[in-house]
């Protein structure tokens, strides 16, 4: 068994014994609720935390994810791992309390992720909705572009990079200032030198997720900033693996293709 827990939070819990069974049976507010894997919501010592807990993923899930090609996510390690490197290069997520795994069997293992809430925060997504000409869109494209590039160059894949996942400080952004922190990095993958396919994966997911919001000069302003270069300076046959790529995602979702005023490429293709 594998248990790591920081010693303030160990302080607070009722028994000082059989604390991987505690924190796999706490008691709370469900986020979410999934045949092998549950999100919960609590209060210890006064703070609010998220835990993620994995119950096995059964031999389906494993031989389904091998005929496709893709290794299963078959316990917390992946976001418990993949916070602790963002946090220790200063990339505001929420802060890694402990882990636990029990068993070795992938089919069958035990594990979970525990972490702080996420509080007084804004969704980008949710803002982008709300307001799409708020008057701060410029410094969160250049923010969001900054912060991505960060997390790949230190070799994170973060796999479910939607706007969703990207929240601002409330308190920050009333003052204009703009303090991003990345979240749900459940089917997170750490690489020493980030592969093609997966950064042109993550930047078509973002871009996806803000096709309804953007137009073509901000897509360009992200993907400027993003590269650290000038627009004729760009990887246009990259830049055009990503749009289609996004483009694909955008119709699966959607069934028609995204507005026109969003693309780099006025040609459309469905990815």
């Amino acid at each position: 068994m594998i248990l790591i827990l920081d010693p303030d939070f160990q302080k607070t819990l009722p028994q000082k014994s059989n604390v991987f069974e505690q924190l796999m049976s706490i008691k709370g507010k469900v986020a979410r609720d999934l045949p092998n894997r549950k999100t919960i919501c609590f209060e210890q010592g006064g703070k609010q935390y998220f835990i993620k807990q994995h119950f096995g993923i059964g031999y389906w899930e494993i031989f389904k994810n091998l005929f496709m090609l893709r290794l299963p996510i078959d316990s917390a390690r992946n976001e418990w791992e993949a916070l602790r490197l963002l946090s220790k290069h200063h990339i505001e997520t929420p802060k890694p309390i402990g882990f636990g795994q029990k068993g070795l069997n992938p089919a069958t293992k035990k594990s979970f992720m525990l972490m702080s809430a996420l509080e007084n925060k804004l969704s980008a997504y949710d803002l982008a909705i709300a307001n799409k000409n708020c008057p701060y869109k410029e410094n969160i494209i250049l923010e969001v572009a900054r912060l991505t590039k960060k997390m790949h160059t230190i070799g994170v894949v973060h796999r479910d990079y939607y706007l969703v996942h990207i929240w601002l400080d409330a308190a920050a952004y009333e003052q204009g200032e703009i303090k991003l922190c990345l979240h749900d990095f459940h089917r997170a993958l750490i690489f020493e030198k980030l592969p093609k396919r997966w950064l042109i994966k993550d930047l078509a997911s973002l871009y996806f997720s803000a096709m309804d919001f953007i137009n073509k000069d901000e897509a360009l302003l992200f993907f400027k900033t993003y590269f650290n270069s000038k627009s004729s300076a760009l990887d246009l046959k990259l830049l055009k693996k990503i749009q289609t790529k996004a483009i694909g995602v955008y119709y699966k979702e959607h069934h028609r293709y995204p507005p026109k005023e969003c693309l780099i490429f006025e040609k459309v293709e469905n990815g």
